[in-house]
């Protein structure tokens, strides 16, 4: 079949735009930018058309031409691979509207792009034209089909597959032979972890919050989970705990939750807590016991928000480097207290620096200093610091152009 005119416009006018900005086969940095802007403006007149099938061209084209890009072009900026996105996103509804008439060249077309080498290379877009072709398998033909290009990502570093060929898989199940054997393929395959969160969202759809509890536990329970992973199904409980009014298994989750640094539930465990008229008890016991389990920084920025400075007036004292971050503050109530600490960072950071960006780094501190309200003792210091360092050019310079800057706003 001849190709539809407009097609070949939008498809040489791309390889132009290609061509011109490439040094010797490559794509620099800019050109990519440019590119990318000109596939974005091409999908979006394509999803304008009337013509289904021309607009499936004009996209499958661009993420053909995106993905032989993508190897010989600085895409740094993501410009291309975010236009091949919204492309197969473009596609993945067209596939949902599907004629009859259609669906046999959607099918097979976007299986054909699928199989092409630089998928292999980029297989999270090869799965993604996967999904959006499974809303067209009709038999087990078909789903053979798409299993075998399943098959030709290969599996991940540990051998087993990947989990977007298990959530394809379960799609097609579903299409083919009802929930309740999509269900069994979910609950027969937890360990992973992708299809553990679909089982659990499945769950709290149906409102099933003890199976939905269930998995989240389970996952949990088996220490082979990390980092967002765990955060992710405490979460999960904090959703389900919240639903069905248990305030002592949500206290727990929530209070879970905040030791893996996650500060924005202090508040809220604060609020649980007062629910029961306990807080004002467990208000020292929690902060001791975030000073040892969080991170100096996580610590500091709990208290700030939750305004406990004496205490964040601590932390700062034990380290130090927190005054830049929290000393304007914290000056407020404790002036004469926190300058000393300023004092003492400043002359530290002074003593080590040895370029123009680290002398800009102190005079930077200086400022603040002066800005937290010490404005004659922050020039004194600047001024002690001109006499330590006389041979220090560079530093005399950032000192005396800050010094005309602050001494305009005495």
């Amino acid at each position: 079949m001849p190709e539809h005119p407009q097609f070949k416009e939008f498809k040489e006018q791309l390889k132009a735009l290609i061509r011109r900005h490439s040094d010797r086969g490559f794509l620099p940095y800019g050109g990519s930018n440019r590119v990318g802007a000109e596939m974005v403006a091409i999908l979006e007149e394509a999803e304008a058309m009337d013509d289904p099938v021309l607009a499936f061209d004009i996209e499958i084209m661009l993420v053909k031409e995106g993905i032989k890009l993508l190897s010989h072009a600085d895409d740094s900026s993501g410009s291309v691979g975010e236009a091949i996105r919204f492309s197969i996103q473009a596609l993945a509804a067209l596939c949902e509207t599907a004629d009859e008439a259609n669906r046999k060249h959607f099918f097979e077309t976007l299986l054909k792009a699928a199989k092409l080498q630089g998928m292999r290379d980029w297989a999270d877009f090869g799965f993604r034209l996967l999904k959006a072709a499974v809303v067209l398998v009709r038999d087990e033909k078909q789903a053979q089909k798409v299993y075998e290009v399943c098959g030709s990502f290969g599996t991940t570093f540990s051998g087993s597959k990947y989990p977007d060929e298990h959530l394809i898989t379960y799609q097609i199940v579903e299409r083919l032979e009802g929930p309740e054997a999509s269900d069994r393929y979910l609950m027969e395959n937890l360990e992973v972890f992708e299809v553990r969160e679909l089982a659990v969202n499945k769950a709290l759809e149906r409102k099933d919050y003890a199976l939905a509890e269930q998995l989240c536990v389970q996952a949990m329970s088996q220490r082979k989970e990390w980092g967002d992973r765990n955060l992710k199904w405490a979460q999960f409980l904090e959703s389900i705990y919240t639903e069905t009014n248990d305030s002592e298994k949500l206290e727990g989750v929530v209070h879970y939750i905040l030791l893996l640094g996650k500060t924005l539930y202090y508040p809220k465990l604060k609020l649980l807590y007062e629910a029961k008229g306990i807080w004002e008890q467990k208000r020292e016991p929690l902060l001791q016991e975030l000073s040892t389990q969080l991170m100096s920084q996580d610590y500091a920025s709990l208290l700030n928000q939750a305004g406990e400075f004496e205490k964040l007036l601590d932390l700062l004292r034990e380290r130090k480097y927190l005054i830049q971050y929290y000393g304007k503050r914290v000056a407020k109530d404790f002036p004469e207290e926190t300058y000393l600490l300023y004092e003492a960072f400043i002359l530290d950071q002074a003593k080590e620096a040895t370029e123009r960006r680290r002398y800009r780094e102190t005079c930077k501190l200086l400022q603040e200093y002066f800005e937290a309200g010490a404005r004659e003792a922050s020039l004194r210091l600047l001024d002690r610091l001109s006499e330590m360092y006389p041979r220090r050019p560079a530093m005399q310079d950032e000192l005396d152009k800050l010094k005309k800057k602050l001494e305009k706003r005495k």
